[in-house]
């Protein structure tokens, strides 16, 4: 289960929506500005049993209970960030009374997984994802506005936690311990990602490249049932049962591309396909080459920035120059077909002149024999 979206700009929302259903993006994507995520109930693994009197069952759990109260009281008021959430029309501090609670029984639940499989042979993959989907589950502020309440608490409980617990083995502490911090560290080469522009800039390259010519056709429907915009092997969650990506940048995109690119042209190509005995209709290819061609050099002037009346009449003047080669180029090239037609022709008119001979031959052997 996930934390119910609660949209804090619905002019954003429906305009993503719209933009989606009338086909201007793939996909509808909104800013993490203009929504907040709720809070969820976590479950905990099987075999945990709640204390009797639970929270207030010994002194550790009333101890972490009374810190939340105390956090609570403290908040909005405790960060700048969170600070801003007093301005915010959809901010209303009641909602979030549920933070002390929840924050207790989260830390019990963790230390019931990790108690339970820290001597299994998948214990880190079992108890990270966990934490990860524990994390997830105290939702998540717009952007600007701070972590979501109780979430800082939570892991810094469990970091101290861990670091102070004897009994687990010191190898083991520390991955757990590299795992916890390593999520609290900010990123250092974020760069946000819009998934529309991914999708368009891949489509954009199917659109350009020449899959038109006659020994590349067959690799279209390939390339156009991917969609490389994410990196690595996706990861599922055991319980959540999601599966997330991490997604490329901009940079990563155009480096698969060109990648892409130099790998088909190097691997399919004429000089290939000459070697192979496969180049049989030469005008044929010659004319899809030279239709290719132009395609993209009209896809280059397309790409041109204009400023002033000289940039396109310096635009103007290189279509005209490739308008000229083209005409010239595809004119040779239809010569060349139509000769290639008229000798395929001629010889096939031959081959048939000289086959109606012969079965004419055939025949009066035929009926001479039959006379005799």
């Amino acid at each position: 289960m996930l934390g119910t979206l609660n949209v804090i700009n619905a002019e954003n929302f429906i305009k993503a929506m719209s933009d989606m259903q009338c086909g201007k993006t793939e996909i509808a994507q909104i800013s993490s500005l203009d929504f907040e995520l709720k809070q969820y109930i976590t479950k905990p693994i099987e075999g945990y049993e709640e204390p009797k009197n639970f929270p207030n069952c010994c002194g550790k759990h009333r101890q972490l209970l009374q810190f939340g109260k105390e956090r609570f009281e403290a908040f909005p008021n405790c960060c700048d960030n969170h600070r801003k959430l007093n301005a915010a029309a959809w901010f209303k501090k009641e909602a979030y009374a549920y933070m002390p609670l929840k924050l207790v029984t989260t830390i019990a639940y963790t230390w019931h997984c990790i108690a339970k499989h820290i001597e299994s042979d998948d214990w880190y993959k079992n108890i990270t994802d966990y934490i990860e989907y524990t994390r997830k589950s105290y939702g998540q502020f717009p952007d600007g506005f701070g972590a979501p309440i109780g979430l800082n608490f939570y892991v810094n409980t469990l970091e101290k936690d861990i670091e102070n617990e004897k009994e687990l083995p010191v190898k083991k502490k520390e991955k757990l311990l590299n795992f916890l911090r390593k999520e609290e560290e900010p990123g250092t080469d974020y760069e946000q990602t819009d998934i529309n522009l991914l999708i368009g800039k891949y489509k954009e390259w199917l659109r350009h490249f020449p899959f038109e010519l006659s020994f590349l056709s067959h690799l279209k429907p390939y390339f156009e049932r991917q969609m490389p915009i994410h990196t690595g092997k996706g990861e599922t969650n055991i319980y959540t049962g999601l599966t997330g990506f991490k997604l490329k940048i901009k940079k990563q995109l155009i480096g698969f591309l060109q990648s892409a690119t130099l790998t088909i042209i190097k691997e399919i190509n004429t000089r290939k396909i000459y070697h192979d005995n496969q180049l049989n209709d030469t005008a044929g290819v010659q004319l899809e080459l030279v239709l290719a061609k132009r395609k993209i050099e009209l896809e280059e002037l397309d790409k041109s920035g204009w400023e002033d009346r000289k940039d396109y009449i310096k635009v103007l003047k290189k279509w005209l120059n490739g308008e000229k080669q083209f005409v010239k180029e595809i004119n040779s090239a239809f010569k060349d077909k139509n000769k290639i037609d008229f000798t395929r022709d001629l010889i096939n008119g031959f081959l048939g002149l000289a086959e109606k001979r012969h079965q004419r031959t055939m025949h009066r052997q035929y009926k001479g024999e039959q006379t005799r």
